[in-house]
């Protein structure tokens, strides 16, 4: 090879170097010739995770060679669709904005089992109450009460019934004992009935012949219950058969609670008071506001130190903050009108609740701001046709309610809901199941129905036993 040859060679490896390495070091910086605009311009990232994992992502109906969790780099900047399926899922799809140096991330893909729902019991029922363990529901037919063990299948009956027989069922916190109270033209029978072994239990009439209304389990001691006789609050020591007097006055509501019983008492010349006395010291009354209202007033669950009351005549819940001083009186005490339905987060920050037709949020998180301001509703969504049916499962970020025939499912903050299931007719006393990831619910004909919200790892539906 002559010398001219070779410097020939090595000048053109000189110049295909110049010309090749700054187009790679704009590449490896996240650079991207658009086409379309023809300029150069900087990429940005996309993190994505769903559950459950193992998801095939699709950006502009495009075929990511990836599954979900994973990063995709060098993204042209723009809006563009989103969207996240899995076999025997559906379907997720956004739209999303992709920003230069910046990584997006969408990490709460929550993917919902295509499924249908199935019957778990073969009699017709009127009403169910599961255990918080959920391992355990007492259900009632037209003729019984029965209760059945979801780790056997094992179905026992409780007690007969018949026409013009009402019931209802509270759990113990622990989930092994449940009080019934039976009604029957108007007088009550209670019985604290041990789920374990069924014909063990004890009837409240053999420890008191006071007539009483409202049992609620003490949240502190599984061993007492607490009950109303002529508005005069008592605790039932029921193993010991004693009856102890709490609080005596005309009390119209009360909810006990593991810090407080919260109560509505009617004082006199007919003014009504909202207020709790502490378990350990009931002769210390706190009062925390005057209830100026008409009509009847229930006392609402809100899983925090915050205290509601619900006016069914005029549809509005009350909802107060003793913790805020009465010079923020709007901040204290908020009012919310047209409420059909409402339900709190397990948290006790979020309310949830529709007027009939649109589904807001309420958020009782006390941003750290100088100037305070009055929270308003956040509209999540709005319909033509009647919200029948709220429910909230695990995560306060997923609302699950039916619009006409459909149940539907929606996260907050996002404009798009996943239709569950289509063609449904109705669906009474939805109960969201934490452990089975799955919504149980009476449907037109009686049938208990569970319907699934994920899937086995071998694809098949969770069912209660097993």
């Amino acid at each position: 090879m002559t010398l001219r040859l070779r410097r020939f060679i090595y000048s053109t490896f000189i110049a295909i170097f110049f010309l090749v390495s700054p187009p790679l070091v704009f590449y490896t910086a996240g650079y991207r010739y658009d086409f379309k605009h023809n300029r150069v311009i900087e990429t940005g990232s996309l993190v994505v995770k769903s559950y459950p994992a193992g998801a095939e992502i699709y950006l502009d109906d495009e075929l990511y060679r990836e599954k979900t969790p994973t990063i995709i780099n060098t993204i042209i900047p723009g809006t563009m669709n989103l969207r996240v399926e899995k076999e025997g899922y559906h379907v997720w799809e956004r739209k999303i904005q992709i920003e230069p140096r910046v990584t997006t991330f969408v990490e709460t893909v929550r993917l919902f089992a295509d499924t249908m729902p199935v019957p778990q019991l073969e009699r017709s029922i009127i009403d169910y109450w599961w255990n918080e363990r959920e391992n355990k529901f007492v259900y009632q037919t037209t003729d019984h009460i029965r209760l059945f063990n979801t780790f056997n299948n094992s179905d026992t009956l409780i007690a007969n019934t018949g026409p013009g027989v009402s019931a209802d069922v509270a759990w113990s916190p622990d989930g092994q004992r449940f009080i019934l109270t039976r009604t029957a033209y108007g007088a009550e029978q209670h019985f604290i009935i041990n789920a374990n072994k069924p014909d063990e239990f004890t009837d409240l009439s053999s420890i008191t012949n006071l007539s009483l209304t409202t049992v609620q389990w003490n949240p502190l001691n599984d061993n007492s219950v607490y009950a109303l006789s002529n508005g005069v609050l008592y605790r039932i020591p029921y193993l010991l058969k004693e009856i102890r007097l709490v609080h005596q006055g005309v009390i119209e509501d009360y909810r006990a609670e593991n810090k407080r019983i919260i109560f509505i008492e009617r004082a006199q010349q007919r003014t009504r008071y909202l207020s709790w006395i502490a378990p350990s010291d009931p002769d210390t009354i706190h009062r925390v506001t005057e209830i100026l209202e008409t009509g009847d007033i229930a006392i609402t669950p809100t899983h925090s130190h915050r205290v509601a009351y619900a006016n069914e005549r005029s549809k509005t819940l009350t909802v107060i903050d003793p913790t805020i001083v009465e010079n923020n009186i709007e901040l204290a005490e908020r009012t919310i009108r047209n409420v059909d339905q409402a339900i709190w987060s397990l948290n006790g920050e979020y309310l949830f609740y529709t007027d009939g037709y649109a589904l807001y949020r309420e958020s009782f998180t006390n941003p750290i701001t100088i100037i305070p301001s009055k929270p308003a509703s956040q509209l999540i969504t709005r319909y033509s046709s009647r919200i029948n049916t709220l429910l909230i499962g695990d995560d306060e970020a997923f609302v699950y309610y039916t619009v006409g025939e459909t149940l539907r499912v929606i996260q907050i903050g996002d404009e798009r809901s996943v239709r569950l299931i289509n063609e449904l007719t109705t669906m009474q006393k939805p109960t969201f199941l934490v452990s089975k990831q799955a919504i149980t619910y009476i449907d037109t004909s009686g049938i208990l129905q569970l319907l699934p919200l994920t899937l086995n790892r071998d694809g098949g539906i969770r069912f209660f036993s097993g």
